[in-house]
């Protein structure tokens, strides 16, 4: 079982990193920090496929680490979730 949870969490957060990176590319970078272009920037991120798609895989991956966690040693799961 641990072994499944590995997985689902190594490729959760692999989908939720690269889809992340490419929905954040789409909108560029972040040159104003006023109110009116966050809240128009934070919209269009809430209809951006990839960036929703990111939060979804990252939510799998936080919940299979939380279950990792309670099943397997401490010192086994935190190394294992360390991708970089």
């Amino acid at each position: 079982m641990k072994w499944i949870l590995v997985l689902i969490l190594v490729t959760s957060t692999t989908i939720g990193d690269v889809a992340r990176s490419r929905g954040m590319k789409k909108h560029g970078e972040v040159r104003e920090f006023h109110q009116g272009p966050l809240r128009t920037l934070y919209a269009l991120w809430c209809v951006n496929k990839w960036v929703i798609l990111s939060t979804f895989a990252m939510a799998i991956s936080f919940f299979s680490f939380i279950r990792l966690v309670s099943i397997a040693p401490l010192s086994f799961a935190v190394p294992v979730s360390a991708q970089r």
